[in-house]
């Protein structure tokens, strides 16, 4: 079968019936409310468990457990290979915000004339994309591995992407041409339904009287800024758009609180201690901006990463579940106030203690 045979086979009348230069044509509309999945539309804001619930789909145990891998079917008038569904966060109970559609090759078309012909469809059917590139102007294949051209536009909160591979790339078993990417990133609205439930547990904390130090070291806690999805810590931004810091703390960390006055005056200087309570049955670990408290039953994961210098200066890096304290690299031997605090931490209920050595590469 040739390209038109192909073209007419994949898209049908549905190209002809769309206005040219549409910058929210329907397709577009919708993806801005919903993502299309086994003949459903999922609105924004379910969970992976929610969508396998409903589609009564038993999720594999893959090593990002943020994303699983779906079959695939036809979707925007396309044969899809497969679908990825991803979360950016790794809390379970975090919305899925990243659909991925991976298109199948056809063997019967050469690879750039199906990747041309699919692109300039989009372009047809939603307008001059406001990122990424109108035109299809590969003119060779090169590597699999990467990304010959893209497009991208935007409805709502949500990014609709089409991206084509420099050639055919091998994915759940067939050949695909490229992929079409959804992207949910109104983090604001991804965060809301969490925020009362986050501030009854701060009010919780707030609460606490008779919070007593167990051990403190020193160490400094990055303050907890808006930095979009990947680097949650960073130095503060005094012109970060509060609600932007909020749905960070409320979508990457939610087990992270703000540090009340109460425990605030635990304080001795040095920038991060543990303390205890014992009518709360809890126990917490803060830095002058953010708590994290565990109860009896919960699982408190810590990590000492102890990065020796090679290249680089090199660091010790304390993580307390989702509270993390750093500083420059000491050898062992000078970091026995470490050694203590951490000798303290792991007398505490529910702790999970890991230590790691790297080199600074």
């Amino acid at each position: 079968m040739g390209l038109k045979g192909w073209f007419n086979r994949a898209f049908g009348a549905s190209v002809h019936a769309v206005t040219a230069g549409s910058t929210a044509s329907a397709t577009l509309q919708q993806s801005a409310t919903a993502f299309p999945l086994h003949g459903q539309d999922h609105a924004w804001g379910i969970t992976q468990a929610e969508l396998f619930r409903r589609l009564a789909i038993t999720p594999e145990a893959t090593a990002d457990a943020r994303w699983q891998t779906l079959p695939g079917g036809h979707y925007f008038g396309l044969d899809i290979a497969q679908v990825q569904v991803g979360r950016a966060s790794r809390w379970p109970d975090r919305p899925i915000n990243q659909v991925w559609y991976a298109v199948r090759s056809d063997p019967q078309v050469p690879h750039l004339q199906q990747a041309k012909t699919i692109h300039e469809r989009f372009v047809r059917e939603f307008g001059a994309p406001p990122s990424g590139s109108a035109r299809f102007d590969v003119r060779k294949q090169t590597a699999s591995g990467s990304i010959a051209t893209w497009a991208e536009w935007r409805c709502g909160g949500v990014r609709w992407r089409y991206s084509t591979y420099g050639a055919p790339r091998a994915q759940n078993g067939a050949n695909t041409v490229g992929f079409i990417a959804l992207d949910w990133d109104d983090e604001v609205a991804m965060a809301a339904p969490f925020r009362s439930e986050w501030q009854a547990r701060n009010e919780a904390l707030a609460s606490i009287t008779d919070a007593e130090r167990i051990a403190s070291v020193h160490m400094a806690c990055a303050a907890t800024s808006a930095q979009r999805r990947y680097h949650f810590d960073a130095p503060a931004n005094p012109n970060a758009d509060p609600q932007l810091v909020m749905a960070a703390r409320l979508l990457y960390a939610p087990d992270r609180l703000l540090t009340p006055p109460a425990i605030a005056s635990l304080d001795d200087g040095k920038g991060l201690w543990l303390w205890r309570s014992k009518a709360q049955g809890c126990w917490g670990a803060s830095s002058v901006t953010d708590t994290v408290v565990f109860h009896t039953g919960d699982p408190a994961n810590c990590m000492w990463t102890h990065v020796t210098p090679a290249r680089g200066p090199g660091s010790d890096q304390l993580e307390i579940g989702t509270l993390i304290g750093s500083r420059a690299w000491r050898s062992r031997e000078q970091s026995g106030d470490l050694a203590e605090f951490v000798g303290h931490l792991q007398q505490l209920p529910g702790v999970r203690y890991q230590f790691m050595e790297s080199m600074d590469d």
